[in-house]
């Protein structure tokens, strides 16, 4: 599936990570739009439309269960991309572990929305 002209959010505190996965996106032709923190996180879901996230477990040391929350209550797609295990409550998402390259989460996002779209 092609992510050309798609709006992906990208939740990520490590700036050289969160630059590799931007770069990713636009390469396919997404718009991406980055967050470090969960408060900047929460101003974009709440005043931005995103067709999907890409989103670590741990922003500045804060659990990303409360964004989470958000991303499922407005039903975006989503991949978590993050170095910490799966909590039990969220084994059914799609996981990418890190340090995989940006292109597995590339692939991980097409996915995803191939499968919501069929």
């Amino acid at each position: 599936m092609s992510l050309r002209g798609l709006s992906i959010l990208i939740l990520e505190d490590e700036p050289l990570i969160a630059l590799d996965l931007a770069r990713a996106f636009r390469a396919e032709e997404a718009q991406a739009t980055l967050a470090s923190s969960i408060e900047a996180g929460a101003r974009l879901l709440e005043s931005r439309r995103f067709d999907a996230c890409v989103l670590d477990l741990w922003l500045k040391g804060r659990y990303v269960d409360g964004l989470i929350k958000v991303i499922d209550r407005k039903a975006i797609p989503y991949v978590i991309y993050s170095g910490w295990s799966l909590p039990a409550d969220l084994r059914s998402a799609i996981y990418v572990p890190k340090p995989k390259p940006a292109d597995d989460v590339i692939d991980a996002i097409a996915a995803r929305m191939l499968r919501l779209s069929a």
